[in-house]
This record gives C-alpha cells, sequence and structure tokens, in this order.
C-alpha cells in the first residue's frame, strides 16, 4: 500500500511550502482589478502553511531529543516572531514604492528556491529520518537476519 503524503512528513512540508509559494506568485500576477481572485489565492495560503508548519513541528519532535525540545522550540517560535516587525520594517516602504504584487512574487520564487534547496541537500531531504548514525543502525537491524 502507498504512503499517503500526511504520512510522510516531509513530502507534506514540501507540498505545503509549494503551495505557498503557488499562491504568492498568483497574488503577485493578479490584476490589481480581481480583487475576488486575491481573497481565493489568500484563501488557500492558510491550509498551505498549516501543512508546512505541523509536518516541520512534527519532524522536529520526532527526530530533537526531548530533553533539548523545550529550547528548539522556544528558539524557533522566537526566531518566527521576530522576523514579523522586522519584515513590516523593512518590506513596508518597499511596498509603498512599487506596491505589495513584486513582493508577493519574491516571496513566491523564494518559496520555489528554498524548497529546490531542500529537496537537493540529502541532510534535509532524510531529516525525518533522525540523523545519519540512527539511519545506518535501522537499516542494519532491518536486514539481520532473525
Amino acid at each position: 500500500m502507498s504512503e499517503s503524503i500526511y504520512q510522510r512528513r516531509f513530502l507534506t512540508m514540501l507540498v505545503g511550502l509549494a503551495l505557498f509559494g503557488a499562491v504568492n506568485l498568483v497574488r503577485g500576477l493578479a490584476p490589481t482589478n480581481a480583487f475576488w481572485l486575491y481573497l481565493c489565492a489568500t484563501f488557500l495560503a492558510g491550509p498551505a502553511t498549516a501543512m508546512n508548519s505541523a509536518a516541520l513541528r512534527a519532524i522536529l519532535q520526532a527526530t530533537v531529543p526531548p530533553e533539548i525540545q523545550g529550547r528548539v522550540f522556544s528558539l524557533r517560535s522566537s526566531l518566527f516572531q521576530a522576523m514579523s516587525p522586522l519584515g513590516l520594517a523593512v518590506l513596508g516602504p518597499v511596498a509603498d514604492v512599487t506596491g505589495v504584487q513584486p513582493i508577493f512574487l519574491m516571496d513566491g520564487a523564494a518559496c520555489f528556491l528554498v524548497l529546490l534547496t531542500w529537496v537537493l541537500t540529502p541532510s534535509v531531504r532524510n531529516l525525518e529520518d533522525g540523523p545519519p548514525e540512527h539511519r545506518a543502525g535501522r537499516s542494519l537491524q532491518r536486514t539481520a537476519p532473525r
């Protein structure tokens, strides 16, 4: 039986990121008089973000040792919260000059660049399998005769 994308957390994360990138490209390319298209794309950004974020949290929970999970999740949360005002401070004036469409286009392109980097980087691609020493041990256990 084949696995669903929800059983492979990394794949779920990639699909969420790809959908979010596509949504931002749609928002960047939408004509300014097509507000309904912008709203529909924004509606899809929610599930895309949830897919990506939930899958990443599940991977971190499964791979980060329990004794440091609190620190890792706290650091991740702090970094995300710090980026919001920083992003507004930088991109607010840019949006005043260029409008928001170029920002959405750059964000969509950045999502696909990150996605490509994740897929092409073996240590990231195999992240949910744990550290290499754990993967090697599991593969030896699977092939050892009983």
